[in-house]
């Protein structure tokens, strides 16, 4: 799988990695299984800066979808979607949009220490 998490046991923040090829699919997935574990009330940072990652609008709206599927009757949680890439930006950021009244603790950084820093907040 090209996503993985651990958690860090004493600050209970997931720490996620996404490396190589990954598809829309595969963040469903990803979300899947935090769902499964009961973990989508953790803060979370999602380094994405090693992976290969396009996103449509249409794909986009999909996850937005799927989120609100997820995190129904959940509180808002820090969420810290990291990327270096301009294009995967532009469309997260869209997504944060999507997803404000899903979970306003949703945010997009280019920076991991800064995400980080975030999400400790």
């Amino acid at each position: 799988m090209p996503i993985t998490f651990i958690i860090d046991p004493d600050t209970q923040i997931i720490y996620t990695t996404a490396f190589g090829d990954i598809h829309p699919d595969d963040l469903i997935a990803h979300g899947q299984r935090l769902a499964d574990a009961n973990l989508l009330n953790r803060p979370q940072v999602f380094d994405a800066r090693a992976a290969n990652l396009e996103l449509t609008k249409a794909q986009v709206q999909r996850l937005a979808t799927q989120t609100k599927e997820f995190r129904k009757g959940l509180k808002p949680t820090p969420v810290a979607f990291v990327t270096d890439s301009n294009s995967l930006y532009g469309m997260l950021r869209i997504y944060q949009v999507m997803i404000q009244n899903i979970n306003p603790g949703f945010s997009v950084f280019r920076n991991i220490d800064e995400a980080q820093q975030w999400v400790r907040l």
